[in-house]
């Protein structure tokens, strides 16, 4: 519908760039630098096939979509597919569970939404150079009330694990090893299959039950998790970031790093 928004992959055929997008990085295509005459505007925007939305939201295969959807955004057209509502709103409670298991017993409001920000940004390889370094803090500190807003009725579901007072007042969490084994339990499929292979490595293979319980015992159990998520996002940033110089065209990737760049200094 918009040839002149692809690169010269489009003239490989809409097969091909099909098969480019569903097979490669994290099944995005992104069209970057689209010049929109009639709003007068410049915009990024990415492609996605509908299942591959919905198995990273609920497995965090790539937790790159994801990610992006455990902060406020602007919907343009709710979507009235029961199976991609769910999988939103799992989206957003797993998000919480990993929160509370990489968080102190006491913190505040907004440490609790950096950390969830956060996830889709500690281990991008982009974060260490072409980002902005203060860019969480950026994305969180002006949208608080976005987030409670998107939060809030999460947040009804954890009642029995977390005291989230409402205002600028402490939150405080149950940190016994059994609450954060119900955290661990919660996980999406991805993060826990790594934690299982990370736990196993050159020992006893014991299955994913027994192993979410030792890591809720053991006192390295949010570092574990970090760990885990940073090499998840490493491989999704890097993988994506090459495919992005192939979809976006040589000449309008490096425009886009630039600009990228001149904003982070």
């Amino acid at each position: 519908m918009n040839p002149t928004h692809y690169s010269a992959l489009r003239f490989l055929g809409k097969a091909f760039v099909a098969r480019f997008q569903e097979n490669w990085g994290a099944k995005v295509y992104f069209n970057t630098l689209v010049n929109l005459k009639e709003e007068n505007v410049t915009i990024k925007y990415g492609v996605v096939s509908l299942k591959d939305l919905i198995s990273d939201l609920l497995d965090w295969r790539d937790l790159y979509l994801a990610g992006r959807l455990h902060k406020p955004v602007e919907i343009i057209k709710e979507t009235n597919n029961a199976q991609l509502q769910s999988a939103l709103q799992s989206n957003l409670r797993s998000a919480v569970h990993v929160a509370l298991l990489i968080l102190p017993e006491t913190f505040s409001e907004y440490e609790f939404y950096f950390a969830i920000s956060n996830l889709s940004y500690a281990g991008d390889f982009r974060m260490t150079f072409g980002e902005n370094k203060n860019k969480v803090r950026n994305i969180v500190q002006p949208q608080l009330m976005n987030f409670r807003e998107l939060y809030r009725p999460i947040l009804q579901q954890f009642h029995a694990y977390v005291d989230f007072p409402s205002g600028d007042v402490q939150c405080h969490q149950d940190l016994n090893p059994e609450t954060k084994f119900h955290h661990l339990m919660q996980l999406p499929m991805v993060p826990q299959q790594r934690i299982v292979r990370f736990w196993n490595r050159g020992g006893l293979q014991q299955d994913m039950e027994d192993v979410l319980r030792a890591v809720a015992y053991d006192i390295d159990c949010a570092v574990i998790l970090r760990q885990i998520l940073k090499d998840l996002v490493w491989h999704s940033s890097v993988r994506q970031s090459l495919k992005g110089i192939l979809t976006a065209g040589f000449l309008k990737s490096i425009r886009y790093s630039a600009k990228k760049i001149a904003k982070m200094f």
